[in-house]
């Protein structure tokens, strides 16, 4: 029916396909029953599982994405001294404009957090 079509591919080789997962865990994912099929305790946590994993791989795809375009992704920028002013607002306005830069984001810098938990390395 409907999960098959979703996964594009018929009824009978969907079914085929869990069963053999099924038999590879040793347990059962769906409960079967005359007018319907329902995922059992182990089976959703196992979907879950499995679309965590589905996303993290959509991650590292991103990560090879931006290895292979070097000026891709996100620009932090931290800003010491009280906060992010107008003319600070404008020049990373600018410069987002003018490098095709997306996004940019700019948050106060507090030098002593940063350097306590080592994201700040001194020379």
């Amino acid at each position: 029916g409907r999960a098959a079509e979703a996964a594009f591919v018929s009824q009978p080789t969907l079914s085929t396909q869990i069963m053999k997962l099924e038999d590879e865990l040793g347990v059962a994912l769906v409960e079967r029953t005359p007018r319907k099929v329902l995922l059992t305790e182990v089976g959703r946590e196992i979907v879950q599982r499995a679309r965590d994993v589905l996303n993290e791989v959509e991650q590292i795809r991103v990560i090879a994405r931006r290895t292979l375009d070097p000026e891709s992704g996100t620009l932090r920028l931290g800003i010491s001294g009280g906060g992010v002013g107008a003319g600070v607002t404008g020049a990373i306005s600018a410069f987002q404009t003018a490098a095709s830069v997306t996004p940019v984001t700019a948050s106060p810098f507090d030098f002593w957090y940063s350097f306590t938990r080592a994201s700040v390395s001194m020379p």
